[in-house]
C-alpha cells in the first residue's frame, strides 16, 4: 500500500509540479531556409531519483522567434489532472486507519447495571413509562417458545401493556452474569424469577417462572439503553 502511496503521489507530482519557468529561444535561421514551423507546445521530462518519479524539465511553444515561458501545469488536460487528484485521495483512505472502539469501563458496567435494576423495580411498581423507559426506540423483544419478534417501542407497549385485565408483577429478581462489549455497544446475561397475578372472571391467579435472558445495550445521550431483549423459560407455572 505504501508502494501504491508512492505511485500516486507522483502520479500527481507529474501533473502539478513545474512551478519554475523555463525557456527557450526559438529563432529565425537564415542558413536553415526561414522560419520553423509552428508544432505547438514541446515537452522535455527527467528523472528525479530523490523521489523516484519524472519531473517536467522544459515546455516550450516552437515558432514565433522569441523566448516563450511557460509553466508546465498550463499544458495538463483537467480531466488528468482530476484523475490524479482522485488518485491520491483513494489511496490516503486506503491507508487511513481504522478507529477501535473504546473499551467498555468501569463505570459503563455499573450504569449497565443500573439500567437493569431500573427496569426490575420499574415492573414492580407498575410503571410502564418507566420499563419502556429503559427501551431504545428501535428496540426489539425476542420473546420465549419462538414467538415472534415485537420491534419498536410502541410494539412493546402494545404488547407487555395492552388494555384488558390488569397483570401485577409481584416478585422479580434478575441476575447479572456477565456484562461486556465496548463503550457503545455490549451485552449482559444472567438469570431471573417472575411472579406475577392476574385476574380471571373476577378470580386472581398467580403464576410464576424462571428463566435466561439476553439484553443488547446501546449507549446514547440517555445513557445505556435496552436494544434488544430475549427471554427464555418453560411454561408458566401456576402457585
Amino acid at each position: 500500500m505504501a508502494r501504491a502511496s508512492r505511485s500516486a503521489a507522483g502520479a500527481v507530482a507529474l501533473l502539478i509540479l513545474g512551478e519554475e519557468q523555463v525557456s527557450q529561444r526559438v529563432a529565425k535561421s537564415s542558413g536553415e531556409g526561414g522560419e520553423q514551423p509552428n508544432r505547438g507546445p514541446a515537452v522535455g521530462f527527467e528523472l528525479d531519483n530523490s523521489v523516484g518519479w519524472l519531473r517536467p524539465s522544459s515546455i516550450a511553444l516552437t515558432g514565433g522567434g522569441s523566448f516563450v515561458r511557460h509553466r508546465p501545469w498550463q499544458f495538463v488536460a483537467p480531466s488528468l489532472l482530476a484523475g490524479g487528484l482522485l488518485l491520491l485521495t483513494l489511496t490516503s483512505a486506503c491507508n487511513r486507519p481504522t478507529p477501535t472502539p473504546a473499551e467498555l469501563g468501569s463505570l459503563d458496567i455499573e450504569a449497565i447495571r443500573a439500567t437493569t435494576e431500573t427496569y426490575r423495580r420499574a415492573w414492580l411498581a407498575g410503571d410502564a413509562e418507566g420499563v419502556l423507559g429503559t427501551f431504545t426506540e428501535d428496540a426489539v423483544l425476542l420473546p420465549h417458545h419462538g414467538d415472534p419478534p415485537i420491534t419498536g417501542k410502541a410494539a412493546i407497549r402494545n404488547y407487555w401493556f395492552a388494555p384488558g385485565p390488569a397483570t401485577t408483577i409481584t416478585e422479580l429478581t434478575i441476575t447479572v452474569a456477565r456484562v461486556s462489549g465496548n463503550a457503545t455497544l455490549a451485552f449482559v446475561h444472567g438469570n431471573d424469577t417472575v411472579a406475577w397475578t392476574t385476574t380471571q372472571n373476577g378470580t386472581p391467579v398467580r403464576s410464576a417462572n424462571a428463566g435466561t435472558y439476553l439484553n443488547v445495550m446501546q449507549k446514547s445521550d440517555k445513557g445505556w439503553r435496552i436494544q434488544a431483549h430475549m427471554w427464555d423459560d418453560p411454561a408458566n407455572q401456576r402457585q
